[in-house]
């Protein structure tokens, strides 16, 4: 395989799509010509084609655009995705499920999300279904025994939508053709539309009746000429909700297209009675306004989605396609699908190259631009031995790297699957707006009939007026979208600002803090403890005591553990047994037969040395059933722009902060004393730091932590939000809802703002929302709205609720 630059479109060899060849995409040679692929999807697919021997295939599918009927019949549905060699791409598998991000076409609104969620979650074997409405991604996990990846892409096309695995630069190829689609449909009826409201201007100018009560000649001729113009709107522009009405009918739902499709009907079909009659209203106008305002609408929101989601998938869009690789057979660099990488091969990056996976420097040192991930814009400086993420671009000179994690097990793709899956957890509110959405639409039919009954019983002559007007004016767009517009472009804001939300279900409690407390080591600290001086206690020689010590420390992901580890250079290190972790206290573990103790000093031998001479130092003891053998002193530095984010927090009225941490008084105080934190607690275990914030959270205290390490799983758990840095355990990642990917203190009071700004711009599009439905409805069914100033309140509404979401965008 090989592959070629070309500034030029072109298009796919599997799936025809057009797409810019600007950078390296994958090929391969078909029938000795070399066939350009949009994505690694369908590059997948045609390899596997073409290694089954059925390249065939391609040949009859050139020849005839119809389907050949000695094609495979696999090839034409979805069982190629059953293939192990496809799904490595794109599928996450465990012993009894598997996992794949979809991506749906045909989504029109969120009707389209709960239908497929709805009918996937009732195929046996589907364990999980999310569908983000915003950006069209669906998550499936499944059992594999129970039910294959085909049927589940054919289930999802017998409803009439169309998915197929996600690429994200499959994805945005897809998304450039659809707005430019938009843009065409929009200008159609722009066009259209003037033309429509200059001769209805002109009816409203002038007098249409001559002295007989007839209408003049040039407005029966107008009206007809309104008529083509009216029905080109409805067959083109408009089509998209006709078909979205007419799948929701057909499954026996009311979705977001019904009423718009009612109500372009009913005004249609009235005003071609009147031009047939010669008498009566026409209402040509108000549907090249409704379709005109409703397509803008939906076009600048579908542009805030795009510019929304173009941060998130940058994560997926970033790593490059192909790569240079070291074959050892032929002993040469050869250009390789990045999709079939495996870990420990040999890959170079060269200077403006994005690094395709994970990995550690064998040779060379450069700097990279981590910014994607961290937000920091500052180069970072790698050398051999160093590990670099895939996503990072390369700066200076060329590197070696072998490969260490492969596709999604790289930080890159978890970071954005995390990312996804935040927006799952969505805050209380959205549940319950969904719930009304759900039936605000059939509540909005019921209302247009008993209008239309109550003044056809009343003999008003303008009974059909006022029902177009209830049916267009209504707005469960602005409804529906008010809530989950906003949820992701803030979580494209916190991303920006090098955040990442694990929950966004916390973002309510995150603007509600008033109060926060933070770990010390490795939080408020660098965590790049130097040793200062070992102190021997004990008979045992001090090599003999760095060697004992590391033998533990090794063993421990604990900042102290590392730091000792990384502060001596020991090789044979001792085997131990029984290791066992004790949270807040240290390590434990039998070398040669003996019990061996790392970790804080206990207690009882506080008053045994004199560690006055040690302040503000991080001790840590090495003990066996003798008692203390040597003692290792530690120094830490106070983490850059700690200060300054403590101000910051003041200035935001949080005065109540406080410092929990497992260390010496003397240390701890130091810290607290140098920051401006009056309180603080040391030698805390796990269950100490618990305990006090349950006692904080008694007295009506909402506390964010922010912590780091194994120790602090508990309390990041019990907290009402926790923070921790990227550079904290797994452990604690996995307790937090949010994590800082740029390991910089000052993003904690930018969480903080963000989540009170994303919550504000909520309850105001659902403050507009709810009162424009609220005030709207009634006006109209009483006949003060006609149906041209309802189609732009209707218009209008959506349009606020998306203008006013993209506020989050400026930083």
């Amino acid at each position: 395989m090989s592959t070629t630059h070309q500034n030029q479109e072109t298009s796919c060899f599997h799936c025809g799509l057009k797409f810019d060849q600007n950078s390296d995409f994958p090929t391969l040679k078909v029938f000795d010509k070399t066939r350009h692929f949009c994505c690694t999807g369908c590059y997948s697919v045609c390899q596997m084609v073409v290694e089954s021997g059925l390249e065939e295939y391609y040949r009859y599918r050139i020849l005839s655009q119809s389907k050949p009927v000695d094609i495979p019949d696999f090839l034409m549905r979805y069982q190629i995705y059953d293939q192990e060699s496809i799904q490595k791409s794109f599928v996450i598998s465990d012993d009894d499920w598997k996992e794949a991000y979809l991506l749906l076409e045909n989504i029109r609104c969120p009707a389209c999300v709960w239908l497929n969620e709805k009918h996937l979650r009732s195929q046996i074997g589907i364990l999980e279904v999310y569908i983000d409405a915003t950006t069209n991604k669906a998550r499936v996990k499944w059992q594999p025994k129970l039910i294959s990846l085909s049927q589940i892409l054919q289930s999802i096309a017998d409803i009439g939508y169309l998915a197929h695995p996600y690429d994200a630069k499959h994805s945005r190829q897809l998304e450039r053709i659809k707005k430019r689609r938009n843009m065409e449909k929009l200008l159609f009826a722009g066009v259209i539309g003037m033309m429509l409201m200059q001769f209805s201007i002109a009816t409203y100018l002038v007098d249409v009746l001559d002295g007989y009560g007839e209408l003049l000649d040039w407005v029966k001729w107008g009206r007809w000429g309104a008529l083509l113009g009216g029905l080109s709107l409805l067959i083109y522009p408009a089509q998209d909700f006709w078909i979205g009405a007419w799948q929701d009918l057909r499954r026996m739902r009311v979705g977001m297209d019904v009423p718009i499709a009612l109500g372009l009907s009913v005004a249609f079909f009235a005003s071609l009675h009147s031009v047939f009659n010669n008498q009566g209203e026409v209402y040509f106008d108000s549907i090249a306004m409704f379709v005109f305002f409703i397509l803008l609408a939906r076009f600048l929101e579908f542009k805030a989605r795009e510019k929304s989601i173009s941060k998130l998938d940058q994560l997926n869009i970033a790593v490059a396609q192909t790569c240079e690789k070291w074959h050892k057979s032929t002993k040469t660099w050869e250009k390789t699908a990045v999709i079939d990488l495996k870990v420990q091969d040999l890959v170079k990056v060269k200077p403006g190259e994005t690094v395709m996976a994970d990995g550690h420097i064998v040779t060379g040192k450069s700097s990279f631009d981590e910014s994607l991930l961290t937000g920091e814009s500052n180069l970072v400086q790698k050398t051999t031995g160093d590990k670099v993420i895939a996503g990072s671009i390369n700066h200076d000179q060329t590197i070696k790297l072998s490969i260490t994690h492969t596709g999604s097990q790289t930080l890159l793709s978890q970071i954005g699957k995390i990312a996804t899956r935040a927006l799952e957890d969505k805050p209380a509110i959205t549940s319950r707006i969904d719930f009304i959405a759900s039936w605000f639409v059939l509540g909005v039919l019921v209302v247009a009939v008993c209008t239309a009954t109550y003044w056809f019983l009343q003999g008003d002559v303008a009974w059909l007026a006022h029902t177009i007007s209830v049916l267009i004016v209504t707005c469960p767009c602005a409804l529906a979208l008010a809530t989950p517009i906003a949820l992701i472009l803030g979580m494209a804001r916190f991303t920006k600002q090098g955040i990442l939300p694990l929950k966004m279900s916390t973002l309510e409690a995150l603007a509600d803090i008033n109060q926060v407390a933070f770990d010390k080591t490795g939080t408020l600290t660098t965590g790049d403890l130097n040793v200062l001086k070992v102190e021997l206690i004990g008979d045992v020689s001090k090599q003999e005591v760095i060697k004992l010590a590391l033998s533990l420390a090794s063993h421990s992901e604990h900042v102290v553990a590392q730091s000792l580890v990384s502060s001596f250079d020991v090789i044979n290190l001792y085997p131990v047994a029984l290791f066992e972790n004790s949270l807040g206290l240290g390590v434990k573990a039998k070398i040669k037969g003996v019990w061996w103790y790392l970790g804080r000093l206990d207690d009882k031998y506080q008053d045994e040395f004199d560690l006055l001479k040690y302040p503000s130092k991080t001790i840590s003891a090495l003990s066996n059933n003798k008692g203390v053998q040597a003692l290792f002193i530690l120094e830490d530095k106070i983490r850059p722009l700690a200060k300054e984010t403590i101000k910051k927090l003041q200035k935001m009225d949080i005065k109540k902060m406080a410092i929990l941490s497992g260390d010496n008084d003397l240390s701890v105080q130091k810290v607290a004393q140098s920051l401006g934190i009056k309180k603080y607690l040391s030698t805390c275990l796990p269950n100490d730091k618990l305990t006090w914030l349950q006692a904080e959270q008694k007295q009506g205290a909402r506390i964010l932590f922010v912590g780091d390490g194994i120790n602090d799983a508990p309390i990041l758990a019990g907290a009402d939000v926790s923070l921790s840095l990227s550079g904290a355990s797994d452990m604690a990642n996995i307790h937090s809802d949010f994590i800082v990917l740029n390991n910089r203190l000052d993003a904690i009071p930018k969480a903080i703002n963000s989540s009170k700004f994303i919550r504000k711009i909520i309850r105001q599009n659902l403050f507009w929302a709810l009162s424009y439905n609220i005030i709207a409805i009634p006006l109209a069914a009483i006949g003060l709205v006609p149906p041209w100033l309802a189609a732009i309140g209707m218009s209008l509404s959506s349009l606020l609720v998306v203008l006013n979401a993209l506020r989050l965008q400026k930083i």
